[in-house]
């Protein structure tokens, strides 16, 4: 039989926690959790931002090329482009680009 490293036994180690309770922060967002109080609006869609074709670098560029049936496309910092319905979830740090080679 396997040794037990970690004793539950043992509540000396244990914070004492007799009838404490943390009062709500009133500032936080109900919706959220957040300190923000701004409704209607997910962390993706706060990350993301459109960016006009004058700013794209050449390496955007690049890859804009290389998917030119899509209008828009989101592309991240390690150069993975994923289209405008993927999940929020999966777009972390990623940016939407107005793709200037879209063809129609």
């Amino acid at each position: 039989m396997a040794k037990r490293i970690n004793d539950i036994e043992n509540t000396d180690i244990l914070p004492e926690t007799s009838g404490r309770v943390k009062p709500v922060d009133e500032s936080l967002n109900p919706k959220t959790g957040f300190g923000d109080s701004s409704e209607g609006t997910s962390p993706a869609q706060d990350n993301s931002k459109k960016v006009s074709e004058e700013e794209i670098p050449e390496e955007i560029k690049k890859i804009l090329r290389q998917y030119s049936n899509e209008k828009e496309l989101y592309v991240d910092k390690y150069g993975g482009a994923f289209v405008k319905k993927t999940q929020p979830a999966l777009l972390k740090d990623a940016i939407l680009y107005k793709n200037p080679f879209y063809n129609k």
